[in-house]
């Protein structure tokens, strides 16, 4: 088996960041192009550090789906899942690990072409253009400059005439300096970023003095339009498949796996739960009512909307409003999804809860293996190691305040949990932040 991991930064703020990746996923479980197809991500579940262990594949190919080679690409997600480099071996499974997205030719291609577009709308002849190339940038790793600077010189190459820039949103040159490194009455700001989140739609426009959300205005005497992520072009699934490929030939878009809109999910526990929910013939999941026919939230049944994908799933139960932690008690009702086999229950229940069902099968089959907060702290390079100064009263009270609102009960606080409980094996990402907060 062969599984392709997609792996994002994702957002306590907005859905738009996750879900970008999301997209690619659903996408890709379409054209069957591996077993198993999923995404990993730092801010929501499932984590860069548990998404391995959701997998039965013995190839995994995991692909960043992020914009630079900095922080997150070689720090980051290498630390969290234990990777060696390129290409990991652990026991029979081999790990092999590609390039960012954004580092692919074709992506700034996509850029180029965006702008020639705007340029010809505007009716803008060169020399009244600026391009301004906008990346996060980080102080933690220049490395996460080169991508934006790599995009900035390639499109100076080609557009000779133009006032070619680069600029961070975290790092230096800063983006308002723009406005002080051209006299060009156009700017036509690109953001060098894939997915549409609260970076894009909001701290990207703050910093150039447009309201958030707008795609164009005035600002110091300047026309400013503000041009789409490149990663929401059509041709980025595409591009992560070339990835893929490159180092593993058994993903193919030409090779259906396909059987219906609920294949190629995670397969860790699929087939434990389905024998339980059988033999039980009804087993309470969290807030899901899990029976051998149907799954809904508790206390609903088959009334409401009846889902049919994971896509429009997603969107009932984490984006409206949206829920940065899809465990938070409070599960939207009013839908209900029809199932019949091990596989569709499996990733229903997946898609309502990414990474809970590996390890509910762990715990029962007794091999959860928990991690305390000090391992955890004791592999972080950020902000997060200051959690490994916390007193035990300020760990009993953000445990009480924020994993008392979860249908999760730790497993790593030394607390026993209720055997009925969903586990969750060390704490995540929004306890980390609550905690240095």
């Amino acid at each position: 088996m062969t599984a392709l991991l997609l792996a994002g930064h994702g957002s306590h703020i907005s859905p738009r960041t996750a879900g970008l990746v999301w997209s690619y996923v659903d996408q890709l479980r379409a054209k069957g192009v591996a077993d198993e197809i999923s995404a990993c991500f730092w801010k929501e579940p499932p984590s860069f550090r548990n998404a391995l262990g959701n997998l039965c594949s013995e190839t995994v190919v995991v692909v960043p789906v992020l914009a630079a080679d900095g922080y997150f690409a070689r720090t980051v997600i290498p630390t969290e899942m234990g990777l060696e480099g390129p290409f990991t071996r652990v026991g029979q499974r081999c790990i092999q690990y590609t390039r960012p997205l954004g580092l692919h030719p074709r992506l700034g291609e996509v850029l180029h072409d965006s702008v020639l577009k705007q340029m010809q709308v505007l009716c803008a002849g060169p020399k009244e253009v600026a391009v301004a190339v906008i990346g996060h940038g980080t102080h933690r790793d220049a490395r996460g400059r080169e991508a934006a600077r790599h995009i900035a010189r390639s499109l100076a190459a080609k557009l000779p005439d133009c006032d070619v820039l680069e600029a961070y949103l975290d790092d230096d040159p800063a983006i308002p300096s723009i406005y002080d490194r051209t006299d060009a009455p156009v700017i036509l700001a690109a953001p060098w970023f894939l997915a549409p989140g609260s970076h894009v739609s909001v701290d990207v426009p703050v910093a150039l003095g447009l309201p958030a959300g707008a795609a164009s205005g005035r600002f110091r005497g300047r026309s400013v339009y503000y041009l789409d992520a490149p990663g929401t072009a059509d041709v980025a699934c595409e591009l992560i498949l070339d990835l893929a490929r490159s180092c593993e030939p058994d993903i193919d878009s030409s090779v259906s796996r396909s059987g219906g809109a609920w294949s190629c999910f995670p397969a860790q526990g699929a087939l434990h739960l389905w024998q339980e929910v059988c033999r039980q013939e009804k087993l309470t999941f969290g807030e899901l009512q899990l029976s051998p026919s149907c799954v809904h939230p508790v206390g609903g049944g088959r009334r409401g909307t009846r889902v049919r994908s994971a896509a429009q799933l997603r969107r009932l139960v984490r984006e409206q409003p949206f829920r940065p932690l899809p465990e938070a008690l409070g599960l939207p009702t009013g839908w209900y999804a029809e199932t019949g086999d091990a596989g569709t229950l499996a990733a229903v229940v997946e898609t309502v809860y990414p990474g809970a069902l590996a390890d509910w099968s762990a715990d029962r089959c007794g091999t959860l293996e928990p991690e305390s907060l000090q391992k955890v702290a004791a592999r972080q390079t950020g902000n997060f190691r200051k959690v490994d100064s916390l007193s035990s009263r300020d760990i009993t009270r953000l445990t009480s305040q924020h994993c008392g609102r979860c249908v999760r009960q730790p497993s790593w606080n030394g607390a026993i949990p209720d055997p009925n409980a969903l586990p969750c094996r060390e704490p995540c990402n929004f306890w980390l932040s609550k905690a240095i907060a």
